[in-house]
């Protein structure tokens, strides 16, 4: 099942960010969308990244595009999935992104004028494919988001800064710091910005 089995446990802890890190509880959902859940819909899967130690869906991706997303459908976030690999979209940042817009449009920042006619609410798998197939191909609203939020903030001209979660630059990936306090220094500290592979001490907070 790979990273995607943790997906409920995570989801227990409060680790596991929703609505653009607006926070909530999502556990049923969680369960719909888990390495399990694929599993057992699906069968077992039998190829993985090249050199790959974890061969399965990865929670990652579930997160971004899932709880971030307010999106409980396997197939929308493999869908997701598969347009960020096509473009070459990290599915971290492309689901940060994809999450501030909606969290935007929500709270009437953004329009659908603004948004090339794509109305992003909660949960919305048609907006969601629309907007990365406009960052992928840099075309009409895509190409002010396609460089990720911090970006996407300065070229929009909108005051975001309450809805960016990201550091030096790079989106937080999917592991809330108010969870494990200690996520917040290794987000702080790392090197290239918010990083959850440079110090994985939530491991020893949660007790695994």
């Amino acid at each position: 099942m790979g990273t995607a089995g943790g997906v409920v446990a995570t989801e227990a802890f409060g680790d596991m960010p929703i609505r653009n890190f607006q926070g909530g509880r999502w556990a049923e959902k969680a369960e719909r969308v888990s390495g399990q859940a694929m599993f057992k819909k699906y069968g077992k899967h039998e190829r993985s990244c090249l050199s790959c130690p974890s061969n399965a869906p990865e929670y990652e991706t579930i997160g971004a595009f899932g709880s971030m997303c307010e999106c409980d459908r396997i197939e929308v976030i493999a869908r997701c999935n598969e347009l960020c690999n096509d473009y070459g979209l990290d599915t971290i940042s492309a689901g940060n992104t994809v999450a501030l817009v909606m969290e935007a449009f929500e709270k009437g920042i953004l329009t659908d004028a603004a948004l090339d006619g794509i109305r992003p609410t909660w949960g919305n798998a048609e907006a969601m494919v629309a907007l990365l197939h406009k960052m992928g191909k840099r075309e009409g609203i895509g190409d002010l988001l396609a460089d990720g939020t911090r970006a996407a903030a300065q070229r929009l001209g909108k005051d975001l800064s309450d809805m960016l979660v990201e550091v030096k630059g790079v989106e937080v990936p999917m592991h809330d710091p108010r969870a494990f306090w200690s996520n917040a220094l290794n987000y702080a500290v790392a090197n290239r910005g918010a990083c959850h592979m440079e110090g994985v001490t939530f491991t020893v907070e949660s007790g695994l």
